[in-house]
């Protein structure tokens, strides 16, 4: 009984309907495709080899010659598999992270190593979304969906339900509007200054920055969403600390605060306190805080106003679009990042 390479499980099974009929086409003619095997396991041909079990044909094997397994793998299903784009969301999310070339699988770091292939943590959801043909937005859904919704999963694999289907039921049952489920537990009063982030917007903060470190402007809610090592509430002040590390900053709207939560991230990350830092912030070009941070850092201007959430009720927008600033070195990892969700911009300076 071979067992199924590592990178051979990024694909998912066939539905038992259409296996049984591959298996009765094998019983018929035979295997017409032999099965690729890397050190002795699956690499290509899971459900040949088994139809083959089922159809009582013993199949035929080849072993993989060349240099890049997951290339490979991606390259013979996609060719033959007629997978939606939420099936390839699914796909791409589960290699992104991947490394081509390397190895065989080491117990002990979680790596998978052989003479052709090393997973590490190397592929960015951005990579693997083009490499799959979708939209890095789609991969970053996925990867909230694979967190906090994890019985869903299988659903989108099979198609029984989109990505955006399962955002849906994910937000039905936050709200409690749905299934049967109840509201989350510790949900704070809206008093009308605070907008929660959707979860996809996160996740491109944290596949830029590789995790948050600090979240000066939260609240215990928000963070089963932000997940920073480090937060700090109305209560407790965040202007009153330093913002040491990688920041997610979402600051109050209403002025002050907005001038004051911006200038202070400003005046951490050109100490050096603050390394790097993804800024949320309402598209007020007209204000002199919005002008010091548009000629200082690169900017995205969102595709439309982002539909903020509040706890136990459906998305809202505001009244003006948005934009993310990025303090940091890795322009180009935001722009291609960000770019996804809308237009990025670098101030131009013009000199005599």
């Amino acid at each position: 009984m071979k067992e199924a390479h590592p990178v051979a499980d990024i694909f998912p099974m066939l539905p038992t309907d259409e296996l049984k009929r591959l298996s009765d086409d094998i019983a018929v003619r035979g295997l017409l495709e032999p099965v690729v095997l890397l050190d002795d396991m699956i690499l290509d041909g899971r459900n040949r080899y088994a139809a083959c079990k089922l159809a009582g044909v013993t199949p035929d094997f080849v072993t993989f010659s060349g240099n890049d397994a997951l290339g490979y793998v991606i390259a013979k299903n996609l060719h033959r598999r007629h997978l939606s784009e939420s099936q390839r969301a699914v796909v791409a999310a589960k290699i992104a992270n991947m490394k081509r070339g390397g190895d065989r699988p080491s117990q002990s770091d979680g790596n998978f190593e052989s003479a052709n292939l090393q997973i590490r943590t190397d592929i960015s959801q951005h990579d693997a979304a083009t490499m799959l043909n979708v939209s890095p937005r789609s991969v970053a859904s996925v990867k909230s969906i694979e967190r906090d919704a994890p019985d869903l999963l299988p659903q989108i694999e099979q198609g029984e339900i989109t990505v955006h289907g399962a955002l849906v039921v994910m937000q039905e049952r936050e709200s409690g509007n749905g299934n049967g489920h109840t509201p989350v537990s510790g949900q704070p009063d809206y008093d009308g200054n605070e907008w929660y982030t959707p979860v996809e917007y996160l996740d491109l903060a944290r596949q830029l920055m590789g995790s948050i470190d600090v979240d000066p402007a939260s609240c215990e809610w928000a963070q089963a969403r932000v997940q920073a090592a480090t937060y700090y509430t109305k209560e407790t002040d965040g202007l009153s600390y330093d913002w040491t590390g990688s920041v997610w900053l979402n600051p109050p709207y209403s002025f002050p605060e907005v001038e004051q939560f911006t200038t202070k991230l400003q005046q951490q990350y050109e100490q050096g306190i603050t390394t790097e830092a993804v800024l949320l912030v309402n598209n007020c070009t007209d204000s002199d805080w919005f002008q010091q941070l548009l000629q200082r850092y690169p900017v995205c201007f969102t595709n439309g106003r982002i539909k903020f959430e509040r706890p136990g009720v459906d998305k809202f927008a505001t009244r003006q679009g948005q934009a993310f600033f990025y303090l940091g070195t890795d322009v180009i990892g935001f722009a291609e990042i960000f770019g996804a969700v809308g237009t990025v911009l670098t101030a131009m300076k013009v000199y005599a």
